[in-house]
């Protein structure tokens, strides 16, 4: 299973021993994007989505360290930003669309025209990155990050999962209801999963998390 995190730069980096690292009967490998401790720049569904295709690139060296087989087809999980990360590399690599059959979005950011009209430093961080880019004009930049936007290039056999916390206030469910309906529209096949009084990083109901994860995976 393949981890995308949240956050921004240092902003809700990773720990080694997150929760996830701990998905019971899974491997986790994951990435914590260039623009951190790595170096280089995060540009936000820029270059950053090439990080998701090296990392699958790297299993080979990773297998050879762990003596541990890893053979498509891979489950990915994106968690928050991360989602946003997961479905734009779907959409932009075809390398990743050959290599993952299920897509786990927890909270996920996939609608980045709702999160930017209903949170302000949303809107901030979004017209930072812009204009740290060479691109010059903002609508074709947030497009191309944009989830909902590229449901069309993703590819049709995955089969996804959206998990919600119906006390999230930093990602909306009108961000899950409209990338949803993007996916019927491409006819690819989608589950939402929502839990009532989880916020946004599902404190206190990650059992019920793994649970929700284990039936999709095995069932669909």
């Amino acid at each position: 299973m393949i981890f995308l995190r949240g956050g921004n730069g240092f902003f809700g980096i990773a720990r080694p021993n997150n929760r996830f690292s701990l998905l019971d009967g899974y491997n986790i490998v994951g990435t914590l994007y260039r623009g951190n401790i790595y170096g280089g720049v995060d540009e936000w569904g820029g270059e950053d989505i090439q990080d998701v295709e090296n990392l699958i690139y790297f299993f080979p060296k990773l297998e050879s360290y762990t003596n541990i087989k890893m053979e498509p087809p891979y489950g990915m999980i994106g968690v928050s930003r991360g989602a946003m990360e997961m479905f734009i590399a779907l959409s932009r690599s075809e390398y990743v669309k050959n290599r993952i059959s299920h897509a786990i979005s927890i909270s996920g950011n996939i609608d980045l025209n709702v999160s930017m009209s209903k949170r302000p430093e949303m809107k901030y961080l979004f017209r930072k990155k812009f204009k740290e880019s060479t691109n010059d004009n903002f609508e074709s930049w947030l497009q191309l990050r944009n989830p909902v936007s590229n449901a069309h290039s993703l590819p049709k056999p995955l089969k996804v999962l959206l998990v919600y916390g119906l006390e999230d206030n930093r990602v909306f469910f009108e961000e899950q209801q409209n990338f949803k309906s993007a996916l019927d529209t491409e006819k690819i096949d989608v589950e939402v999963v929502t839990i009532p009084g989880a916020q946004h990083g599902l404190d206190g109901h990650f059992e019920e998390l793994e649970n929700i994860i284990k039936k999709f995976m095995n069932h669909s």
